[in-house]
């Protein structure tokens, strides 16, 4: 079977996954009550490790846990991993680690794609942000204490950079 490029899209929230009752905290029986012991991984873009979005602490207070342990990362995150491991990148409960799928962690020369799983084009913080995001307040659009949250502010996450965006407007390869 042949290989098939698919192109960065967007969607509707919370509504068209089902995903109110953690939403609203009301969590199925699991008691994962707004992600809260979740992990979700995120195939896409890559992310901005800086972003409020992925701190330790989210705006509404909640300290994460790591459900590796205490400074246990992976990927580029992992001092140990001698394959992945970059420096620049700093993990935390919250965001316990990243993988580059598109670049083995090398640059290739006239790509938009820089090496790890950071994120050029927004997408990939977009959907990861829109899935577990913490819950953020802050002025946007000059708007003053807009609040914000993913679907699963209390969720932990690990992201993979398999999208590129060296051909606009980027895409994922279906391998």
């Amino acid at each position: 079977m042949r290989d098939k490029n698919y192109s960065l899209n967007t969607d509707a929230g919370p509504q068209l996954i089902g995903a109110d009752n953690v939403w609203l905290g009301n969590a199925p029986a699991s008691g994962m009550a707004l992600g809260e012991g979740m992990v979700i991984a995120t195939i896409d873009t890559g992310t901005n490790f800086d972003h409020p979005s992925f701190a330790d602490v989210g705006d509404d207070g909640y300290d994460h846990v790591n459900p590796l342990g205490s400074g246990n990362y992976l990927g580029v995150c992992d001092a140990t991993n001698t394959d992945q491991y970059i420096a620049d990148y700093t993990c935390n409960d919250k965001l316990i680690g990243g993988y580059d799928f598109i670049h083995d962690l090398v640059p290739d020369d006239g790509s938009f794609d820089i090496p790890g799983p950071e994120d050029e084009s927004g997408h990939g913080s977009h959907t990861a942000s829109t899935s577990g995001g913490n819950k953020v307040t802050g002025d946007f659009v000059g708007i003053t204490g807009i609040q914000m949250s993913g679907v699963a502010p209390h969720a932990t996450n690990i992201i993979f950079d398999v999208c590129f965006n060296s051909v606009q407007p980027g895409g994922c390869a279906g391998a």
